[in-house]
């Protein structure tokens, strides 16, 4: 059975046959994986007639494995940035260090919701939330800091502005909750 956090690929067994036969896969048993680390996991449905897959994406360089699908679709983004070239932006930018991506990967795989990812040309991440109440929450990534921004109700005169530099990967996620737990006149208090 697939569970909420898995990501059903197809109803039949013919993608993971066609992924076993592919110079880029192997097979090890049931589980097959390709050379970017994608493991995938023939199963049975409850009717047994038809078969699914599970979806893992196993990082071997800082040893994580996600198997959400929004994390692994956050995780794929940062894989895009960190392929990024020299000067990807027109103004000179430098490619991103695997360091800041495996920082950013850390703190991804626990976070929900996902955030929206974007490279920044200031050598740094950017993850940003927005709220149906035009509320903003952005958390600026570098490799020995996090800058905080949040803008209630995109209020610019009542925006706060911080520094993380300690137990980054919690405060970010405790921001994050808050940010969605709050109602809109408590939100005062995230930073």
């Amino acid at each position: 059975m697939v569970g909420t956090n898995c990501v059903r690929l197809s109803n039949d067994a013919s993608f993971l046959k066609e992924n076993s036969t592919s110079n880029k896969s192997n097979m090890y048993g049931d589980m097959f994986f390709d050379k970017k680390n994608i493991f995938r996991f023939p199963i049975h449905n409850i009717s047994k007639s038809e078969k699914s897959a599970i979806i893992l994406i196993y990082d071997n360089r800082n040893g994580m494995l996600f198997m959400n699908n929004d994390v692994i679709a956050s995780i794929r983004r940062l894989d895009e940035i960190k392929e990024l070239p020299y000067d990807w932006n027109g103004y000179g930018a430098a490619p991103f260090s695997s360091e800041l991506i495996d920082k950013c990967k850390k703190i991804i795989n626990i976070l929900l919701p996902q955030p929206q990812i974007y490279p920044t040309g200031r050598q740094s991440i950017q993850f940003q939330y927005e709220l149906k109440d035009k509320s903003y929450l952005e958390f600026e990534i570098f490799e020995h800091k996090t800058m905080c921004l949040f803008v209630p109700k995109r209020i610019y005169t009542e925006a706060e502005e911080i520094e993380i530099t300690d137990a980054e990967e919690k405060r970010i996620k405790e921001m994050v909750e808050k940010f969605y737990g709050n109602s809109s006149t408590e939100r005062r208090n995230i930073i």
